[in-house]
């Protein structure tokens, strides 16, 4: 079935399922998903909603497993990814801006780099330019919810495998 509606405001209410993790509607016999779908993500421990074709084609897959296994937690982290022009891409993992400075890993000035963004300590997400193997370490890093030390996490000589 494939369907479009508002409620209300013009808002989609959506609510977290009987497991409170889910990409349901508010009738819980029903499922969402998409690249605006609204759902508790269980690794990030809130709601989240992220606009990118690679995030909706994630949640149907999720969304066909729960109807023919039985309810599963959506549990793929966020991620996209952009050309920046024809020598270079953005990619971009988790959710979340932190809270302070990112800890840069790279040269920005050299246009190779990854930000890393800790919130509380904790990886909470990453953006890379020219770097795509850091893109892993990152992903490993959130669903740990790892808490490497930032001095560590921008030297170069530090293999973030360790971290």
């Amino acid at each position: 079935m494939v369907a479009s509606g508002t409620v209300n405001d013009g808002v989609l209410t959506l609510h977290f399922g009987p497991q409170g993790i889910g990409l349901y509607t508010l009738d819980v016999r029903n499922s969402t998903a998409g690249d605006i779908a609204f759902h508790r993500h269980p690794i990030l421990g809130r709601a989240i909603r992220v606009e990118h074709w690679e995030v909706a084609k994630g949640q149907g897959g999720a969304v066909g497993s729960s109807v023919a296994r039985g309810h599963a937690p959506y549990s793929t982290l966020p991620y996209f990814w952009s050309d920046l022009s024809d020598w270079t891409g953005l990619e971009y993992v988790g959710a979340g801006s932190g809270d302070g400075d990112p800890v840069i890993r790279g040269s920005l000035d050299d246009g190779s780099f990854t930000a890393f963004s800790l919130a509380g300590g904790r990886v909470v997400s990453a953006v890379t330019v020219g770097r795509s193997d850091d893109l892993d370490h990152a992903r490993r890093m959130i669903r740990e919810r790892s808490t490497p030390d930032p001095e560590a996490l921008a030297d170069e000589s530090t293999d973030l495998a360790t971290l």
